[in-house]
């Protein structure tokens, strides 16, 4: 018996402990609402307010607030099957983000591993999406028929420069070049690191485009160097003025060339590339 009250007597020292640390601030309809509760609430309120709310204006506020749940309730409205569905459908809006799946990421991480290992030349045929739907679906049943013909004997380097938007590659019959891991979409990646030499791929979409895929060789990846460089753009300029931007330049090397030391601060001051003043940029090597 003597145990039993001292534990009786600990257990309730315990309750008044935590009682002292959230003690109830207000009783709204016979429901006590400690001082944690209404901290969180109102420091929330606080942040996504434009205007700052007095206290006791948010205290009127908050009352209401706790009235009209306490009414709902007595009507059971929490109890409606549509008022249910919401919640739920709200639940799960807040969970999404903080779930995921780590036997997929995992897998991801793996397969990005095993590409960095190597590097493939790339071709592609590719038609830029739109915003329309319908447009797009279009686009893809063009990509299609190209895909067709290419596979019924068409040259494929021939219908990548008539067709092919992509103007980079275009011109040379689709040849991108050689791509390292990481720096495309993963389903342009899954196609172009899986080809074999020669082998045309379905119709591939990504997240600008449509494209047709022709393998190309493999190699063991040569890994990926820092470089920096001093810019003086010509675009749009007249003669005159990319005969000053030659010379600008001609100037500049002649410097950097007698004093590599000072590559770094005179990139600082005169490159036109003002995202790579102060940095440098990591690059496959060709």
């Amino acid at each position: 018996m003597k145990k039993i009250v001292l534990a009786g007597i600990g257990m309730g020292a315990m309750a008044l402990a935590f009682a002292a640390k959230d003690p109830v601030i207000m009783t709204v309809n016979g429901v006590d609402v400690p001082k944690s509760e209404f901290e969180y609430l109102y420091n929330k309120n606080s942040q996504q307010q434009i205007n700052p709310q007095s206290l006791d204006d948010y205290v009127e506020m908050f009352k209401l607030y706790k009235m009209k749940v306490a009414d709902a309730r007595a009507e059971g409205l929490d109890t409606l099957a549509s008022f249910r569905k919401e919640s739920e459908q709200y639940r799960h809006e807040l969970a999404e983000p903080l779930l995921a799946d780590s036997a997929f990421l995992n897998s991801l991480v793996d397969k990005a591993y095993e590409r960095s290992k190597e590097e493939v030349e790339a071709y592609h045929i590719m038609l830029f999406k739109t915003r329309d739907p319908k447009q797009n679906e279009v686009l893809r049943q063009r990509a299609d028929s190209l895909r067709q013909a290419i596979i019924g004997g068409s040259d494929y380097s021939f219908l990548a420069k008539r067709f092919s938007q992509d103007r980079g590659s275009a011109s040379k019959g689709g040849r991108m070049g050689w791509i390292t891991s990481g720096n495309y979409p993963l389903a342009f990646e899954d196609a172009a690191f899986s080809l074999a030499e020669g082998q045309i791929s379905d119709v591939v979409e990504s997240p600008v485009g449509f494209h047709i895929l022709k393998g190309g060789k493999h190699r063991p990846a040569r890994g990926k160097v820092r470089v920096s460089h001093i810019l003086k753009l010509t675009q749009g300029l007249d003669s005159v003025g990319v005969k000053n931007a030659r010379a600008a330049i001609d100037s500049i090397y002649n410097n950097v060339a007698h004093d590599p030391g000072a590559f770094e601060k005179t990139a600082g001051q005169v490159s036109d590339d003002k995202g790579l003043r102060n940095s440098t940029r990591r690059v496959s090597p060709l």
